[in-house]
């Protein structure tokens, strides 16, 4: 049983029957479907309303990293201002003081007969430089064989010349074989060290000692 509907002013309002065919009809070829993709589309949200990102968790991972890289540019830092307080960072490419200067064994070779060679010895030895100590004695065995006048010494002369003179006398052989030890080392560019040196002296020492006892060729 339908209940009638009345209107404003007391009239009964007629109803209508729904009918499928007319709905269909007048829904037909419209697009819905813009509207509901409107609609589900979330709204941007403005700017300034963003949730700022949570850097605590960044935070609590880095912080071990961060503090052991504190820890290694601090103990460099140190290093570098330790070195400095001790003069380490200075070249040191810096060119060594020789023990004798280039203008001293220019002067060994003008004036070898009032040289001190002595001197020039210890100064060697005192600086480490068994090389240069070696190459001092030979220069004090030809001094003393000038001395002695056995041998005539000259600048320009060589060993071979010294080989020569020394042939008239009966420690030929002695000082060939100190000249021997003297050209390798001397021209063989050999770093001595001391117990190297510790065998050799004895033998420049022995020959210069008997160098008063040789004959003397010249005087004949």
């Amino acid at each position: 049983m339908l209940i009638p509907v009345l209107g404003q002013n007391g009239a009964e309002i007629q109803r209508r029957d729904f009918q499928q065919s007319e709905w269909r009809r007048a829904t037909q070829g419209i697009d819905y479907s813009d509207d509901v993709m409107k609609e589900s589309k979330p709204k941007e949200q403005p700017q300034g309303d963003r949730p700022a990102y949570d850097w605590s968790k960044f935070g609590g991972n880095a912080a071990p990293v961060l503090k052991v890289l504190s820890i290694i540019l601090l103990v460099i830092a140190l290093a570098f201002l330790i070195r400095s307080l001790l003069g380490l960072n200075q070249p040191r490419n810096r060119q060594v003081q020789p023990v004798l200067s280039v203008d001293e064994l220019a002067q060994l070779d003008e004036n070898l007969h009032t040289a001190d060679l002595d001197d020039f010895i210890q100064r060697a030895l005192a600086e480490g430089d068994f090389t240069l100590a070696i190459r001092l004695y030979y220069l004090a065995i030809l001094k003393e064989l000038s001395l002695q006048h056995i041998i005539i010494w000259k600048k320009d002369k060589t060993n071979r010349d010294y080989l020569r003179e020394m042939s008239r006398t009966k420690s030929a052989m002695e000082f060939s074989e100190i000249t021997l030890l003297f050209e390798r080392i001397r021209y063989g560019n050999v770093v001595l060290q001391q117990a190297d040196y510790e065998q050799l002296e004895p033998k420049f020492k022995q020959f210069i000692w008997q160098i008063p006892t040789l004959s003397n060729p010249l005087a004949a």
